[in-house]
C-alpha cells in the first residue's frame, strides 16, 4: 500500500503520526477564541458549530489536494484524483496546527475505486472543552471552563467552573442584615434600602430650621439629611435661611426710629422681636450710672446719686479732705464732708489748714492744782508746773519754775534746801460758803512722793467778822486739824492772798485784820516736817458765831519735800 503525504502536511513535522505543526500561512490564534500570551486558548466562543475553542472558525476557500478540508464541508479532497488503494494522512480539524494538540489527531484517508478519496477515518478534531481533564477544544489548556457566578449581593460567590476534572459547585452566601455601606447585604437585589438607623432623628449641623433632620444612607453611608431647607428669613422667632441668626435680614427692618420710652430706651430700629415687626429700643433700660443720661428709662436723670457715696479724698487739708462721691452734672465728684470750722482741740484739723489743734484752741482756763488748760494730743488736759526747781517747763507754758506764776506761793520765803523739790498746788474743791455756826472742808491732793520738810499756805476768805473764825489743816497722815488761827482779827473783814508760813516774822495772833501779808500760824508748821506729803491735804473752816457769813474762794500749798 502505498502512502501519500498531501503537500500541506509534508509542511508540517509529524511526531508520533500525530500532527504538531500546521501550513505556514495558517496563524494558530486565528481560530475565533481569545488567546492569551502564554499560549493558552480563549473562552471557545469562536468554535465552529457549537465546538471547544480548538476548532476556530472556518473560511471556505476552494478545496485542493492537500489532505485538509479547504472548503469547510468537513470532507478532506473530495473533489481530488487518486489512485485507489492508495493512503494519505489527513485533518479537516481547523485550525490544522491543532492536530496533535490535546486530544485533537490526524486520521487516515484511503483511495477508493472510483479514485477518489474516502472519509479522512480515526481523526479527532477540536469539540466542546469538557469538564473531564482533557483538552477537548485543543488549545492546550484542560478544562479551561471558566468561572461560575452564583448568588447576588454580598452572597454573590465566583467559583473555577472545573477544577481537576471536577465540575465545581456554586454555592452563594447567606444573606446578612442590610447596613448602609453601597453593598446588596441581604440579597434581595437592592442596596441600602434599609438600615438600622434609617429615619432617626438627627443633627444636620446646619443651623437654623436646616439643624433637624433624619438619618439617610447616601452613596453607601449614613448621612444626617435635613427635613427642611433653607428659605427666606421671615419673623417668625426661626432661623429661616439657616445662616445662623434668628430674625436677621428680613425685608422692611433696620430703619431707625423713636419707641416713645423715655432716656436712652427712645432710639429704636425697627426690628423683629419675639415673632413682631415694631420699633424696638437700640439700649435697654439698665441702672442708672452718672453719665448725664436717664439709663433707666424712667424719665429721671442721674438719679439716687448713681455710682455715688463711696468715700473720697478731697485733695483738701484736714478735716475737709474725707469726702463722699457725689454725681454732679454727669460727672463723680468728690464733695468734703466737713466745712472749715474754728479750731478745736480735738486731734483734727478744723480750720483745713494743715496743723493740728493749731494755737492751743482751748487752752488757758484755770484748772486744778493751779494749773491752766493746755490742748495736748487732742485732749485739754491741766497742766500745771509740777515742780517749782527742777529747771523744767512742766506745763509746756514757756516759763520755768517760779518764773510761772503758778509757783509764786513757794519761790518766796525760804528757799527749800538742796536735794528737795518745791512743789506749790491749788485746791479745786472751791468756792465753799461759809454760813453762821457751820464747817466746811476744801480738799487738795498732792501725788508727789516724799516727806514735808517745809509747809506754806495761802488762803482767800471773805467774812464780815473775822474774830467769828477758827482755821486749821490737816496733812494725809497728821497731825490732824493744827491750829492756823482762833477767833483772830476781831471786827475785821477777809483774809485777802493770806501767807501762814512759821518762818514768818509776824504771828497771826498779833497781826491785824484785814489780813494780807506773812504771819506764822497759831501752830508751828514744823509739826508736818517728816511726815507724808502724798496723800490728801484738808483746810477746815469754822464760823462759831452769828450774825457773819463769808466764803472761801482760795486755798494754795507750797512744799518742800524730800524725795525717797
Amino acid at each position: 500500500m502505498r502512502i501519500v503525504f498531501p503537500a500541506t502536511l509534508v509542511a508540517c513535522s509529524i511526531v508520533g503520526l500525530q500532527l504538531a505543526g500546521c501550513a505556514a500561512d495558517e496563524d494558530p490564534g486565528d481560530d475565533g477564541s481569545t488567546s492569551n500570551d502564554d499560549g493558552s486558548g480563549g473562552d471557545g466562543s469562536g468554535g465552529a458549530a457549537g465546538s471547544g475553542g480548538g476548532g476556530g472558525s472556518c473560511e471556505a476557500e476552494t478545496e485542493i489536494c492537500d489532505g485538509l478540508d479547504n472548503d469547510c464541508d468537513e470532507d478532506v479532497d473530495e473533489d481530488c484524483d487518486c489512485t485507489a488503494g492508495d493512503t494519505q494522512v489527513c485533518y479537516s480539524g481547523r485550525p490544522a496546527r491543532t492536530a496533535g494538540v490535546g486530544e485533537c489527531k490526524a486520521g487516515t484517508q484511503t483511495c477508493d475505486t472510483s479514485g477518489a478519496w474516502g472519509a479522512c477515518d480515526g481523526e479527532v478534531i477540536p469539540g466542546a472543552e469538557e469538564c473531564n481533564g482533557k483538552d477537548d477544544d485543543c488549545n492546550g489548556s484542560v478544562d479551561e471552563l471558566g468561572e461560575t457566578t452564583c448568588g447576588v449581593g454580598a452572597c454573590q460567590v465566583t467559583v473555577v467552573a472545573c477544577e481537576g476534572g471536577t465540575v465545581n459547585r456554586c454555592t452563594p452566601l447567606p444573606a446578612g442584615l442590610e447596613i448602609c455601606d453601597g453593598i446588596d447585604n441581604n440579597c434581595d437585589q437592592q442596596t441600602d434600602e434599609s438600615f438600622p438607623q434609617q429615619n432617626a432623628v438627627c443633627d444636620t449641623g446646619v443651623p437654623g430650621i436646616c439643624a433637624a433632620g433624619t438619618v439617610q444612607c447616601v452613596a453607601g453611608a449614613e448621612t444626617c439629611v435635613a427635613a427642611m431647607t433653607g428659605m427666606p428669613e421671615t419673623c417668625d422667632s426661626l432661623d429661616n435661611d439657616c445662616n445662623g441668626t434668628i430674625d436677621d435680614n428680613i425685608p422692611g427692618t433696620g430703619g431707625a426710629c423713636s419707641t416713645g420710652d423715655d432716656g436712652v430706651c427712645s432710639t429704636g430700629i425697627v426690628s423683629c422681636q419675639g415673632g413682631l415687626i415694631d420699633c424696638f429700643s437700640v439700649v435697654s433700660a439698665s441702672p442708672e450710672v452718672c453719665d448725664g443720661l436717664d439709663n433707666d428709662c424712667d424719665g429721671s436723670t442721674d438719679e439716687g446719686n448713681p455710682e455715688g457715696g463711696g468715700a473720697c479724698d478731697t485733695g483738701l487739708l484736714g478735716i475737709c479732705q474725707p469726702g463722699t462721691v457725689n454725681c454732679i452734672g454727669g460727672a463723680l465728684s468728690c464733695v468734703q464732708n466737713a466745712s472749715v470750722g474754728n479750731e478745736l482741740c480735738d486731734g483734727l484739723d478744723n480750720d483745713c489748714d494743715g496743723t493740728v489743734d493749731d494755737g492751743n484752741p482751748g487752752a488757758g482756763a484755770p484748772c486744778g492744782g493751779g494749773g491752766v488748760t493746755t490742748c495736748v494730743g487732742g485732749t485739754l488736759s491741766c497742766l500745771i508746773e509740777a515742780v517749782c526747781n527742777d529747771g523744767l517747763d512742766d506745763d509746756g507754758d514757756g516759763l520755768v519754775d517760779c518764773a510761772d506764776p503758778t509757783c509764786a506761793l513757794g519761790c518766796s520765803g525760804t528757799p527749800c534746801a538742796a536735794g528737795q523739790l518745791l512743789v506749790v498746788r491749788t485746791s479745786s474743791d472751791i468756792p465753799k460758803n461759809i454760813a453762821d455756826n457751820s464747817t466746811i472742808a476744801s480738799l487738795l491732793p498732792m501725788p508727789n512722793m516724799g516727806t514735808v520738810q517745809r509747809v506754806r499756805l495761802q488762803i482767800n476768805i471773805t467774812h464780815t467778822y473775822d474774830g467769828d473764825l477758827d482755821i486749821s489743816l490737816s496733812s494725809p497722815t497728821g497731825p490732824a486739824l493744827l491750829d492756823v488761827t482762833s477767833d483772830n482779827g476781831g471786827t475785821g473783814e477777809n483774809y485777802t492772798n493770806t501767807i501762814f508760813d512759821s518762818t514768818c516774822v509776824t504771828s497771826i495772833v498779833s497781826g491785824t485784820s484785814p489780813y494780807s501779808g506773812c504771819y506764822q500760824p497759831e501752830a508751828s508748821f514744823t509739826a508736818f516736817n517728816g511726815t507724808p506729803a502724798n496723800g490728801t491735804w484738808t483746810l477746815t473752816v469754822t464760823d462759831d458765831a452769828g450774825s457773819d457769813t463769808g466764803t472761801l474762794s482760795a486755798y494754795r500749798l507750797a512744799l518742800c519735800i524730800q524725795p525717797p
